[in-house]
């Protein structure tokens, strides 16, 4: 099979060959600091110690992967997951006392949550967000 040729890292200024993807290892560390630091902790997203333990309970009740459910496919749930992206981290951000509360109002809608294995939440999150902090586009659930 053949091997394609090395480019050269995709950050300005950066003139290390890779084979493959567009970023030297030094510069995926990199730009991916840069996108956790924007995203902030689990906790200022919302995901703390209260949500982690409705998580437990919800993932008891729904032990399987809905996403491979549709294909009479049984695989253990790991993650729950919001339909429709609740955006929480975004609402604080704004100081919008309204936007919070409704983003609030969705992430703890059970109604909007979703069992998923790991890949499949990794995939639905992938379309709706893009790779660290593309613009969103893609699906909407």
């Amino acid at each position: 099979m053949p091997v394609s040729a090395k480019k050269p890292c995709g950050y300005p200024g950066c003139n290390v060959l890779v084979r493959c993807g567009n970023r030297c290892d030094h510069h995926k560390k990199v730009q991916k600091e840069l996108h956790d630091k924007h995203r902030g902790s689990s906790s200022e997203r919302g995901y703390g110690a209260k949500w982690r333990k409705e998580r437990d309970k919800y993932l008891v009740s729904h032990p399987y992967c809905c996403e491979h459910l549709k294909q009479n496919k049984y695989v253990i749930a790991t993650v729950v997951d919001h339909k429709i992206p609740h955006r929480l981290y975004e609402a604080k951000q704004t100081g919008d006392r309204n936007l919070i509360l409704a983003a609030m109002r969705l992430f703890w809608d059970r109604k909007n949550w979703q069992p998923m294995c790991k890949p499949c939440h990794d995939r639905k999150t992938f379309i709706e967000d893009g790779a660290f902090s593309r613009p969103r586009g893609g699906s909407k659930v």
